[in-house]
């Protein structure tokens, strides 16, 4: 079966939100995740948040609000170091909290007959969560990589166990 690893939102903002988590957890074991399917030369896909400085794709909720998070040429959305994509590696780029709403992601995994996504990034409670939802609707097998991620809000213990029963994803 063909897998894909999707690592989402390994930006600067959200490192900023927690710099201790990120370092001592999701860093160094995400990293080695990318470094086995960078050695099995399987599929990773980057994902990150960017919102445009004229609020056009901002969530209409959100627009009159006076800033939010990952804007454009801020800094913040940009790629926590190391965690660019390589030569190789897809990029997408998401205005919302689950990474298929209109995006190509999609069709990317269709294109490489994607079955299994091992997921990893930040955070369990809010983009991983919408996209694991999403990936469970368009019938993909999800994999969680519990030492990958951490919440935002909620406890992370929580988050996981309630994504492995909702969804029938495994954690690993």
């Amino acid at each position: 079966m063909n897998e894909a690893l999707l690592i989402i939102d390994m930006q600067k903002y959200f490192y900023d939100l927690s710099p201790e988590i990120f370092n001592n957890k999701i860093i160094p074991n995400l990293k080695k995740q990318i470094s086995v399917f960078r050695n099995s030369q399987k599929k990773i896909i980057h994902i990150r948040t960017i919102y445009s400085n004229d609020k056009s794709n901002w969530p209409k909720i959100r627009k009159s609000d006076s800033t939010i998070w990952c804007l454009e040429n801020s800094g913040s959305e940009e790629y926590i170091l190391g965690f660019e994509p390589q030569k190789g590696e897809n990029e997408v780029i998401k205005t919302r909290y689950s990474s298929f709403f209109e995006t190509n992601l999609g069709c990317i995994l269709k294109e490489e007959k994607i079955e299994k996504l091992f997921i990893g990034g930040f955070s369990s409670d809010v983009c991983i969560r919408s996209t694991a939802f999403d990936a469970y609707n368009e019938g993909f097998e999800i994999f969680l990589l519990k030492d990958c991620m951490h919440s935002f809000k909620e406890n992370f213990k929580d988050s996981l166990e309630y994504l492995e029963w909702v969804l029938k994803a495994k954690s690993v």
